[in-house]
């Protein structure tokens, strides 16, 4: 009974300084508010928040209290970004608030992963605040210039910033592992691992972070001891799974491993257990399913046309992901251009279907013209054509 009043106490204290920095927003962002309608403003600004934030802290604090004993300590780390918000954030309009809180309380969140029962899920990744969104624009239109090494600077500065905010660290993986970069920043590889290990102090439970830890050993397979590559990637990949273990995508990522490590059999049954999986939950609906299912049909295509294996099962699934793909991103289109290109190319020998293969083959690598993968293929497609 004691312990119940304990928490009782805590959750009320919570929530009054949640009013009070409502009300203070309120006061700060709109001075010439309609006072008839302030506490509507009012309730409906501590809904949101208490809603997505306060609801799962209380709940979650309340179940790690009675089975793990630290509600206190979680609770503590939960009023400190509370505070850094209220004082970073006086004069800031209710959406930046909302954004910064998501932004502080998400490590605290994610960590409450692993305590909550199976099928609770707390919401892994809050959209990136509007500056955040501002400075990455600015950074992309660097890239695009073919300011390499500004743009780099200019990423860095901010995730310094922003130490724990996993878009940051996304838009670094993709620029430290793109072609042209790899070709102008020295040792971006290496650069790219040393920043990853620094951060996982601030993603211990989130999934995603360990995909690109994973994604990132496997890029540095020319840079580290093969065995070291093999081993880590592996492993950072299968603790990403743990953390998301109804995932598909977890499978498909891990098919990719064994096909980069030389090992096709084990690509493809992983690949197919993906894609297995992912058809059992189709019911479920939802672009996400689909989506996986398509990336599990494609990347199995394209396992099947290196071993020269089931052509019919190759192009179905080829054709499939291909016309699921062709609208989304050019990352996308230049996979799946590239995979229909490649079972073409692999499983016919008319001039007609080799002459196709190569048009695809050349969007694949006009799209996406830092992939070297994309480029040995075509030259493969030329030369078949040539002995024709």
């Amino acid at each position: 009974m004691k312990k119940i009043k304990q928490v009782l106490k805590i959750i009320i204290l919570v929530i009054g300084i949640l009013f009070v920095i409502a009300f203070a927003l309120l006061c700060t962002d709109s001075i010439n508010i309609d006072t008839s309608k302030w506490l509507e403003k009012l309730l409906e600004f501590v809904t949101h928040i208490l809603g997505e934030v306060l609801g799962f802290l209380a709940l979650g604090y309340l179940f790690v209290y009675f089975f793990k004993g630290e509600l206190i300590e979680v609770i503590k780390k939960g009023m400190e970004s509370l505070a850094k918000i209220f004082s970073d954030n006086l004069s800031a309009s209710r959406q930046d608030v909302s954004e910064a809180a998501h932004a502080h309380l998400l490590p605290i969140l994610n960590k409450l992963n692993s305590y909550l029962p199976s099928g609770i899920y707390i919401r892994e990744e809050a959209p990136p605040p509007n500056n955040i969104i501002n400075e990455l624009s600015a950074i992309h239109q660097q890239i695009n210039n073919g300011e390499f090494e500004l743009a780099e600077k200019s990423l860095l500065t901010l995730k310094s910033l922003n130490p724990n905010n996993l878009t940051i660290l996304n838009e670094i993986h993709s620029f430290y592992t793109g072609g042209l970069c790899q070709k102008t920043i020295l040792d971006s590889k290496q650069k790219l691992l040393n920043i990853l290990k620094d951060s996982e102090k601030y993603f211990d439970n989130e999934p995603s972070f360990y995909k690109l830890l994973g994604f990132a050993y496997i890029e540095s397979r020319d840079v580290l001891p093969p065995e070291e590559s093999k081993r880590f990637s592996l492993e950072a990949l299968q603790k990403g799974k743990l953390l998301d273990k109804d995932n598909p995508r977890w499978d498909i990522s891990i098919g990719f491993y064994h096909y980069v490590f030389d090992n096709i059999d084990n690509a493809l049954q992983s690949t197919e257990q993906a894609l297995l999986s992912a058809l059992q939950r189709k019911e479920l609906g939802g672009d996400e399913i689909i989506a996986c299912i398509e990336l599990a049909k494609n990347n199995i295509a394209f396992y099947l046309a290196w071993k020269k294996e089931k052509r019919e099962v190759a192009m179905e699934y080829a054709i499939s992901a291909y016309d699921h793909f062709s609208k989304k991103t050019n990352e996308e289109i230049a996979m799946v251009n590239d995979t229909l290109g490649f079972v073409k190319l692999q499983f016919s020998n008319s001039i007609e279907d080799i002459d196709s293969a190569i048009r695809l083959l050349s969007n694949a690598l006009e799209l996406d013209p830092s992939q070297d993968s994309y480029a040995h293929r075509l030259q493969l497609a030329y030369q078949k054509r040539k002995a024709l």
